[in-house]
């Protein structure tokens, strides 16, 4: 059967949006991300990342005058989850809507991969405003390198989304929205809401360098199935997410220094991990990627978990 087309035309939350010449309005930088966790258009949010970024880049924006007077006056500025679209779900999609375009099973292989992968980098979008904003007052986020390095990573994970749904569209036909989603990201970030380091951990480290890892599984199907055009659009997104997980590691370990945590970074990892993480972390690695983020096998192969057979097989991280 071919794959069910999307229903963004009937529902708003996910329907892209029309480039506008205005910018939006922000107070700040804070305000900016607000803004974005409280959109439910994930097209909505890219399009706010993109302007805040930029205005702040540009100088017209800057970062907070100042923070709200405690932590827990951050918090309860922040939504207790981003807002997020309702998706149509493939199968119970009504009789009524009419076919989309024919696919052989290879093609909706693909399309599915890419669906999968814009979800993942909407969902990016999210979790870094998310840890912005949520962790001010733990990494002393007013300084402006840490701003500075995970404003140009939320930038890059808006373009990402953006690049990977229009992909969609103009190469199979297909909108973002059309295929069942999860949320196992967000699943990561309510187990590590308390703790930047957690944090860092769960989504950084664990979840963006798996995504390196399936980045070099997901270049090889889409060369087999001759489309290069998506094949360049991974391999330059996939250049990217190496800065992310160097980000993380280079945050990770400012924080557990400032807090005097003993032990190496990687075994303060190992802990967070074991204590939070209830999937299995396993081979294929892309070790190459891995190290050109700064991340070395003694950050994972500590974690690897043997399969129930007593061998080692895929992990299931969700990104």
């Amino acid at each position: 059967m071919p794959l069910p087309p999307t229903l963004a035309s009937q529902s708003s939350d996910i329907t892209p949006l029309a480039t506008s010449e205005d910018s939006p309005c922000f107070g700040d930088i804070f305000d900016a991300g607000l803004k974005v966790l409280n959109a439910s258009c994930p097209f909505q949010k890219a399009s706010l990342t993109l302007s805040g970024v930029d205005a702040y880049l540009e100088g017209r924006l800057g970062l907070p005058s100042s923070l709200p007077l405690s932590k827990e006056e951050v918090l309860a500025r922040i939504p207790v989850k981003p807002a997020r679209p309702t998706h149509p779900r493939a199968p119970s999609l009504p009789s009524s809507v009419p076919a989309g375009p024919p696919m052989s099973g290879k093609k909706k292989g693909i399309v599915a991969s890419i669906h999968g992968i814009a979800h993942a980098e909407s969902w990016a979008i999210d979790l870094m405003w998310d840890l912005l904003l949520r962790f001010a007052y733990d990494v002393q986020a007013a300084e402006p390198s840490f701003w500075d390095d995970f404003l140009r990573i939320v930038r890059e994970e808006a373009e990402h989304f953006l690049s990977w749904t229009r992909r969609l569209e103009e190469g199979y036909g297909i909108r973002y929205g059309t295929l069942p989603v999860h949320d196992a990201l967000w699943e990561c970030a309510e187990a590590s809401k308390d703790d930047v380091m957690a944090r860092f951990s769960l989504i950084n480290l664990l979840q963006e360098a798996r995504g390196l890892d399936t980045s070099e599984i997901t270049l090889q199907r889409l060369l087999r199935a001759g489309d290069s055009v998506s094949a360049e659009t991974l391999q330059k997104n996939a250049k990217e997410e190496e800065g992310h997980v160097a980000a993380g590691i280079k945050w990770f370990c400012y924080v557990k220094d400032k807090r005097l945590l003993q032990g190496s970074c990687e075994s303060n990892f190992h802990r967070y991990v074991k204590e939070r993480y209830r999937g299995r972390i396993a081979p294929p690695f892309n070790v190459e990627a891995r190290r050109r983020a700064g991340m070395c096998e003694a950050w994972y192969f500590p974690l690897v978990t043997p399969s129930k057979e007593g061998g080692k097989g895929g992990g299931n991280e969700s990104r």
